[in-house]
C-alpha cells in the first residue's frame, strides 16, 4: 500500500528555532521593541439570549466595523441547536452557524470570511467537556452523508487524532452546508485537509454543489492530481455545498479537516460605529441556541502612516519585491476599500528583497511610542519579516531601527503592536519591510498590509495577571532567600565534555519578562528556576537570551554551579539570519573573531558553563563558514566546547566531519498528530542511528533536544496541532530510546510558565503551568533523569555495537548491544519499543546475567528498560517477564 500524506499547513514554523533567531537578531540590532499581536480597538461580548444590548465604546473616529461572530451549539438540547440567524440591529450577520465556526464581517471593505475547523482532528482528553464538545461536531453539522451515522464511521481514535473515514467499498459521500444572508455571495472556497491510506486505484473528490447530493456541480477537484489545500476562486452563489466523496477499497481517512469561505457583503447594511458609546440590540431566531461569542474591532485613535485608500505614493522595491495597490481581492481590506498586496519571491540566491516608503522630507516621530501595522499573510516563510524604519543620526549617518517579527500565515486580519519608545525617532527618513533569515531560490512570501497607525499610547509590558495567578507564581517561582550576589569562583575541575552526561530542560525568556510581571529582582526567579530544575534530577539547562553582561554572566554561571547544574548557552551567536554569506562572514569578523579571545579566559575555569551554542539549525552551505568559529573556541577552551545544534540531517553529517567535535547535538520532536506508533517510532529510530553513526566516526558525543511541546495555534475553534503534547510515557520513552541508541545528553524543549489557555482546553506545551506547578511530564522527566544520572559515568563510556550478543522473544522489547571504550566489557540496553504503559519505563540494572540469584535459571527474566552487565554466556537469552510483574 503507497501511503501519502499530505499536510495542507507543513511549515515547520519551528517555536523553538524561530523565538531565538528573531530574539537575537533583534538584540543584535540593539532593539528593544517586541511585537503585541492584537488589533487596535477591541471589545468581545458573550451572547446568552436574543434581545440581548450590546454596548461598544469607540473613543476613535466614526467608521465601518469589523464584526466576528462565532457559533455556539446547544449540544444539551434534543436535538440540538445551532446558533440560527443572529443578527445585530437587524442586520443579518449569518444563517444556520456550525459549531465554532468564526465569521468575519468587515462592512468597510464589503468583504466577509468564515474559518470552521470540522473537529477531526481534535488532540486531548475525551473525557474533558471542552474536547468532547469540540470532537463531536460531526454529529451536529454535517449536512447529509449515505453513511450509517455512527462514532464508527467518522471518529477513529489513533495517537489522540480522530480522523473521518472515507473508504469502504462503494461510494461513500459527505456534505457540509455552506450557507449566508440574503443577498451575501461565496466567492471563494478552500478545502484543507491531510490524507493517509489512500491507495493507487482509490479515487477522492472535493466537489462544490449548488445541491447536497452533488449533482448540480459548480466545480470539481481531486486528490489526484490536485491535492490538498482544494481552493475553489471564481464562484458567486449563496448557499453552496462542500461535498466529500470517495470510492475505493482502502480505509481513506481525512483529518485535519477545515473549511475556509470568503464572502461579498457589499448588499448587507453596514454597521457603523460611532465615536463614543454605541449600543446594538443582538437578535436571532426562536430555534436558535441563543448562544455566541461577538467581538467588535475598529481602527484605533492615532497618527495614520498608510491606509491605501489612494494611489501608492513614494514606494519602491527590490529587484523580487512588489507592492501594488489591491482593491480586488476576496479577502478585503482591513478597513475601507483597498490594501497593499507584498510579494517577496526569491528569484536568485541570497538575495536582499524590500520595500520601501520614502519621505518628502524628514519625520519627528518622538512623540510616538507605538506603531500599528494590519497584516493578513497567506503565504508565509519561516524566516521573518522585518518591520523597519529609518533615520538620520546627529553625524547623518542613516541608522536603521528594527521593529520585527515574524509572520504566522493565517487568512485574517491582525494589527500587529510594536514599542517603538526605544527607538531614535527624530529625522525619520522612511520605513519599510525587508526579508530576514536564510531563504532558498524560488522561496515566496506574500502578504497584505493596511492601516498603518503611530501612537503616544505605550505597549504593556506583558499581559497583567490576575491575583491568584500572580500568587500562584510568587510561591512557585520566586526564591525565599536568594544567594549573595558576589559568589565566589569555580574550584571545582572541569571534565572533558565527552564525559559528562547533561540532563537538562531548555530555558529561554523567563528571565526577564516574568520578574517584570511579577515585580521582583530577576535573580529571584533565576534561583527559583535552577532549584526547581534540581529538584527535577537534572544537572543541566539549556539557555537562550538570558543576560547581556559579562558579569551576569559569570553570576548566572557560578549561581548554576552552587545548585549542581551546568549551562549550555547559546552565543556568542553565528547569525544565520544575515541573508548572504558576505554579510555573515563580516559580521564573524567584526563582532566575534577579534571579542572571543578577550571574552573566553573570563569563563574558562567556570564549572557551571557546560558549553557554547555558537550556531543553531542552520543549512548544509552554511557549515563551512562557522568551521572557523568553532576552531577558534576549541583552541581558546576545548573543556567548554562550541556546540551547534541541528534540525537537519545533511547539515549534521558535514558538521560532524568538517568540524570533528566533541561534542555535536540535534532537535528531534517525533511526537506528530496523526502519526502511528510505528511511523512515530520509525521517523525518531532513524534520526537518532543516523546521527550516532556520524558522530561515532569522529569520536563526538551526541546530545539530542527532545519533545514535550505541542506545535500550533489553538484558537477558540480547536484549530488541531501539528504536534502533540508528549503524554508522560512518551517523555520517559523518547529519553529510554535515545540512550538505546548511544545518546549522552539529553535537553528538552521547553521549561517555562504556560500560557492558560493552553492548559485549560489540556493542551498546555510547557514543563510547567501557568500558575508554575510542575506538569505530570515534568514529574515523568524528573523519574527518567534520577534513573539515567545513576548510570550516567557508565553511558559516556559505551559505544553501540552492531553484532547482536543476546536475544529475546518478547517482540515489545528492543535490545541494544553496546562495550566498554575502556574495559571492553560487554552491554546490553533493554527497553520498550512502545510508551502504551508509563509505569513500565523505570530502571534496573540487569542481575541475571552477571552475578546471578543462587537457583534461578540465567537471564530467564528481566525488566525493562533496563541495562545488563558483561556475560559469562556467549549469547544469553532474555525471556519475557510477564506485564503484571512489570514495575
Amino acid at each position: 500500500m503507497s501511503k501519502r500524506n499530505l499536510n495542507v499547513n507543513s511549515r515547520r514554523a519551528h517555536i523553538q528555532a524561530l523565538t531565538r533567531a528573531v530574539a537575537l537578531y533583534l538584540l543584535i540590532a540593539s532593539s528593544s521593541g517586541f511585537m503585541c499581536p492584537a488589533w487596535a480597538g477591541t471589545a468581545s461580548h458573550e451572547l446568552t439570549h436574543s434581545g440581548q444590548e450590546v454596548v461598544t465604546g469607540n473613543p476613535s473616529f466614526e467608521q465601518s466595523p469589523a464584526v466576528t461572530i462565532t457559533g455556539i451549539t446547544d449540544d444539551k438540547a434534543t436535538p440540538v441547536r445551532h446558533t440560527l440567524r443572529p443578527a445585530l440591529n437587524g442586520v443579518a450577520l449569518a444563517e444556520k452557524m456550525l459549531t465554532l465556526e468564526r465569521l468575519t464581517l468587515r462592512f468597510g471593505s464589503g468583504r466577509g470570511y468564515s474559518r470552521y475547523n470540522a473537529g477531526f482532528s481534535q488532540v486531548g482528553d475525551l473525557t474533558r467537556v471542552n474536547d468532547t464538545y469540540a470532537v463531536q461536531k460531526w454529529q451536529w453539522d454535517i449536512f447529509a452523508t449515505n453513511l450509517p451515522f455512527t462514532k464508527d464511521n467518522f471518529v477513529y481514535d489513533a495517537v489522540g487524532a480522530r480522523r473521518l473515514k472515507l473508504g469502504w467499498p462503494g461510494v461513500r459521500q459527505t456534505t457540509y452546508r455552506l450557507s449566508c444572508p440574503a443577498g451575501v455571495r461565496i466567492l471563494a472556497v478552500e478545502v484543507e485537509a491531510q490524507l493517509t491510506d489512500v491507495e493507487g486505484e482509490d479515487e477522492v473528490y472535493v466537489k462544490i454543489a449548488r445541491d447536497p447530493e452533488g449533482k448540480d456541480i459548480v466545480a470539481t477537484k481531486t486528490f489526484l492530481p490536485d491535492s490538498p489545500p482544494w481552493r475553489f476562486e471564481g464562484l458567486n452563489d449563496n448557499p453552496l455545498h462542500v461535498v466529500l466523496s470517495s470510492n475505493g477499497k482502502s480505509t481513506m481517512l481525512t483529518y485535519e479537516l477545515v473549511l475556509h469561505t470568503w464572502l461579498d457583503i457589499s448588499a448587507l447594511k453596514p454597521l457603523q460605529l460611532a465615536k463614543g458609546m454605541n449600543r446594538w440590540t443582538y437578535t436571532d431566531d426562536d430555534a436558535s441556541s441563543h448562544r455566541a461569542r461577538l467581538k467588535v474591532e475598529w481602527v484605533d485613535t492615532g497618527e495614520k502612516l498608510e491606509n491605501f485608500e489612494d494611489a501608492l505614493q513614494g514606494w519602491s522595491a527590490s529587484a523580487g519585491a512588489s507592492i501594488a495597490r489591491d482593491a480586488e481581492t476576496c479577502r478585503g481590506a482591513n478597513s475601507g476599500k483597498a490594501c497593499a498586496k507584498v510579494v517577496f519571491h526569491r528569484e536568485k540566491e541570497n538575495r536582499h528583497l524590500s520595500i520601501v516608503r520614502g519621505f518628502d522630507k524628514p519625520q519627528d516621530w518622538t512623540r510616538f511610542n507605538t506603531i500599528r501595522i494590519a497584516v493578513n499573510c497567506p503565504q508565509a516563510h519561516q524566516s521573518q519579516s522585518v518591520f523597519a524604519f529609518f533615520n538620520r543620526d546627529k553625524d547623518g549617518k542613516m541608522r536603521t531601527q528594527v521593529i520585527s517579527a515574524t509572520l504566522r500565515e493565517t487568512d485574517e486580519w491582525e494589527t500587529l503592536t510594536f514599542d517603538i519608545s526605544g527607538k531614535e525617532r527624530g529625522d525619520v527618513t522612511s520605513w519599510g519591510v525587508y526579508s530576514g533569515g536564510f531563504w532558498a531560490t524560488g522561496e515566496k512570501l506574500k502578504f497584505f498590509i493596511d492601516d498603518v497607525y503611530l501612537s503616544e499610547e505605550s505597549v504593556p509590558k506583558g499581559e497583567p495577571l490576575d491575583d491568584i495567578t500572580r500568587a500562584a507564581l510568587l510561591g512557585s517561582m520566586v526564591c525565599g532567600n536568594p544567594s549573595p550576589v558576589s559568589l565566589p569562583p569555580s574550584k571545582r575541575a572541569i571534565p572533558d565534555p565527552r564525559s559528562y552526561f547533561p540532563i537538562g530542560p531548555c530555558i529561554g525568556g523567563n528571565f526577564t519578562g516574568l520578574p517584570e510581571q511579577l515585580g521582583v529582582d530577576r535573580w529571584r526567579v533565576v534561583e527559583a528556576q535552577l532549584d526547581d530544575c534540581r529538584s527535577h534530577h537534572q544537572n543541566a539547562a539549556f539557555c537562550w537570551g538570558v543576560f547581556g553582561s559579562q558579569e551576569d554572566r559569570l553570576r548566572f554561571f557560578r549561581l548554576a554551579e552552587r545548585k549542581g547544574i551546568r549551562v549550555y548557552y547559546q552565543g556568542p551567536n553565528y547569525l544565520p539570519v544575515l541573508q548572504t554569506r558576505k554579510l555573515r562572514t563580516e559580521w564573524y569578523e567584526k563582532n566575534i573573531r577579534d571579542a572571543v579571545p578577550k571574552i573566553s579566559p573570563a569563563y574558562r575555569g567556570e564549572w557551571g558553563l557546560l558549553g557554547w551554542e555558537i550556531a543553531e539549525e542552520i543549512p548544509p552551505e552554511m557549515v563551512e563558514e562557522v568551521v572557523p568559529y568553532h576552531r577558534q573556541l576549541m583552541e581558546l577552551d576545548p573543556l567548554h566546547p562550541p556546540i551547534v545544534c541541528h534540525n537537519n540531517l545533511q547539515s549534521f553529517e558535514r558538521a560532524a566531519e568538517q568540524m570533528r567535535p566533541p561534542v555535536i547535538a540535534y532537535d528531534v520532536y517525533p511526537i506528530l498528530a496523526g502519526w502511528t506508533r510505528e511511523r512515530i517510532r520509525n521517523y525518531y529510530l532513524s534520526i537518532l542511528d543516523r546521527c550516532y553513526r556520524a558522530a561515532r566516526k569522529v569520536d563526538a558525543r551526541l546530545w539530542i533536544i527532545a519533545q514535550s511541546y505541542a506545535e500550533g495555534t489553538p484558537q477558540e475553534d480547536f484549530v488541531a496541532f501539528t504536534r502533540s503534547h508528549s503524554t508522560p510515557a512518551q517523555m520517559k520513552w523518547q529519553a529510554w530510546t535515545a540512550v538505546a541508541h548511544g545518546v549522552t545528553g539529553l535537553f528538552l524543549y521547553y521549561y517555562g510558565v504556560d500560557d492558560r489557555k493552553l492548559q485549560e482546553q489540556g493542551l498546555g506545551s510547557s514543563l510547567i503551568s501557568f500558575k508554575g506547578e510542575g506538569t505530570p511530564q515534568w514529574k515523568a522527566w524528573a523519574e527518567v533523569s534520577k534513573d539515567l544520572l545513576e548510570l550516567a559515568p557508565l553511558l559516556t563510556r559505551l559505544e553501540r555495537v552492531e553484532e547482536p550478543f543476546a536475544t529475546t522473544d518478547n517482540e515489545n522489547v528492543e535490545l541494544n548491544f553496546f562495550i566498554d571504550r575502556k574495559s571492553k566489557d560487554r552491554y546490553i540496553i533493554a527497553v520498550n519499543k512502545w510508551w502504551e504503559k508509563g509505569e513500565v519505563f523505570r530502571c534496573q540494572r540487569g542481575e541475571g546475567w552477571r552475578g546471578r540469584i543462587p537457583g534461578r535459571k540465567r537471564g530467564s527474566r528481566f525488566r525493562v528498560p533496563c541495562l545488563w552487565a558483561q556475560a559469562e554466556e556467549e549469547s544469553p537469552h532474555l525471556g519475557s517477564r510477564p506485564a503484571s510483574d512489570r514495575q
